[in-house]
């Protein structure tokens, strides 16, 4: 039986991006994320929820949320699905006609046992790893306008249950009988939360939040929002490639063998999660295209190969000679951290000469 002595040495030549943005949690997908809240009457949208009891340190926990069509003026206390602002919505509008508005609204009416002091609109995210710059805007609407008034702010918090929230800066206050100058109508507001909540691999908490007690007499306002954008900008992945020095220690290999380990390269992806899609080589040496059946590329998560746990990602059969070699025609995802690449070769099964593959 006939051996082969190989020795191998390759340089890669391009590693191929594409970004991912890689539950009641929201996860994101491209920028912008928009809510219109047109679906209420089938509960939340995913990520949202309307809060009570909430501070600068406590998410607080759920209100009661109705979410069939209710009119702006209804007295008891809840989160609610409202008839927008927006036109052709008017003042004048009775229950019956706010019910037929298409163009819904997410919404609160607060008492002295509900949300008063503390309620908030809450949106949970996944995560935000490779995104930054993240800015808000929404349309702040005075839906029924009553005497007393609460202060709102927006705010941020990390984790699945924060214990600490920060106000985004500027800082972004509001009343509720401040929008449109205290008259029935909506005002958008604008927030641009700078870096403080970039690039978060847990969970990320937004509010739009009233901590303290209303203010005034009488009954209280029906405060809402619609049309929430949330825009940002995307981390590009960055990628480090090595590889032990030898990669693979020269050794005998015999013809019409399988799976000889060629070349091992460490991938290591920060950021944010990527993808594989190309990969170029360079082999050189005495052999001939004829000497092999084919070269194969697979992924590892550990860095000892194993061909059967290991990942086939392609295999290359033409094109075998010295030279560059080329694989593509695959999406092989690389989630942040330290994945292995792996070169095979099934060598033919006769050959009459030592070769050398450098």
């Amino acid at each position: 039986m006939n051996k082969h002595f190989f020795v191998f040495c390759l340089v890669l030549q391009s590693f191929v991006l594409f970004e991912n943005r890689s539950s009641a949690q929201l996860v994101l997908g491209a920028s912008p994320y928009t809510q219109t809240f047109d679906a209420l009457g089938a509960g939340y949208p995913t990520g949202w929820s309307g809060r009570i009891g909430v501070s600068s340190t406590s998410l607080g926990v759920l209100g009661t949320f109705a979410p069939a069509t209710t009119a702006w003026n209804f007295a008891s206390g809840s989160f609610r699905n409202c008839a927008s602002g927006d036109a052709p919505s008017a003042q004048a509008d009775v229950a019956a006609t706010q019910a037929t508005r298409v163009d819904r609204a997410l919404a609160v009416k607060t008492t002295g046992s509900f949300g008063d002091p503390g309620h908030a609109f809450a949106l949970q995210l996944a995560n935000t790893t490779g995104m930054t710059g993240f800015q808000l805007s929404f349309k702040a609407q005075l839906l029924d306008v009553q005497g007393r008034t609460n202060t709102y702010l927006v705010d941020y918090g990390f984790g699945t249950v924060p214990t600490a929230f920060s106000q985004a800066a500027a800082p972004y206050t509001f009343t509720d009988l401040g929008i449109n100058g205290g008259v029935w109508g909506q005002t958008t507001i604008n927030v641009n939360f700078g870096n403080a909540i970039d690039n978060n691999t847990g969970n990320v908490w937004i509010r739009i939040a009233s901590y303290a007690n209303s203010t005034g007499s009488g009954s209280r306002c029906t405060f809402g929002i619609d049309d929430v954008s949330l825009s940002w900008s995307l981390t590009p992945a960055t990628v480090s490639l090595s590889s032990p020095n030898p990669s693979i220690a020269a050794g005998n290999i015999v013809a019409g063998s399988t799976n000889n380990l060629l070349y091992r390269a460490d991938v290591t992806v920060a950021n944010c999660a990527t993808s594989l899609t190309a990969l170029n080589l360079n082999t050189g040496g005495t052999y001939a295209a004829t000497d092999l059946s084919n070269l194969k590329l697979w992924y590892q998560t550990t860095s000892t190969f194993n061909s059967a746990t290991a990942s086939l990602i392609t295999t290359k059969t033409t094109g075998l000679g010295a030279g560059l070699q080329s694989f593509s025609g695959f999406n092989r995802p690389y989630a942040i951290g330290t994945g292995y690449l792996f070169l095979t070769a099934d060598l033919a099964s006769v050959h009459l000469q030592r070769i050398q593959l450098t």
